[in-house]
């Protein structure tokens, strides 16, 4: 007897990397028209992806989970750059605004990995370093 288990379309990422924002606290033109901006619901998932080193606010979907990690089913692309850490840290984050090189100033309070494909992670933590790849295929 054979058993399937299902496999999940997207990118796996760690939970802590997508956050919950409220709609009326985000930039109009940044929510206006985005295809993953549900205008009905109070807030939305995004992740901050690090795009020539600034910030930027990205609405995702997010898909299964389990304690560690989602599921990003639409939103980022494999490689994008996104910032993990404490929520605390990532709700302070605004759209565009410089993001220092991790490799210089360590911040413990706000992590920032590379998304798939690259055995490598940048992690400014000078307390818990590590490496993993943060967004992997979900099959």
């Amino acid at each position: 007897m054979d058993i399937e288990i299902a496999g999940h379309k997207g990118l796996k990422v760690e939970s802590q990397a997508i956050v919950q924002r409220v709609l009326e606290d985000l930039p109009e033109n940044l929510i206006r028209d985005h295809p993953l901006v549900d205008h009905s619901k109070r807030t939305v998932s995004v992740v901050y992806r690090v795009v020539d080193g600034k910030s930027v606010f990205t609405p995702v979907k997010a898909g299964p989970s389990d304690l560690t990690h989602t599921i990003v089913v639409k939103g980022i692309d494999e490689g994008d750059w996104i910032m993990i850490g404490p929520y605390k840290a990532l709700e302070d984050i605004e759209h565009d605004k410089d993001i220092r090189d991790p490799n210089v100033t360590p911040d413990p309070d706000l992590e920032t990995e590379l998304a798939a494909g690259n055995e490598e992670s940048v992690v400014p933590s000078a307390s818990e370093a590590s490496t993993s790849n943060l967004a992997t295929s979900g099959n």
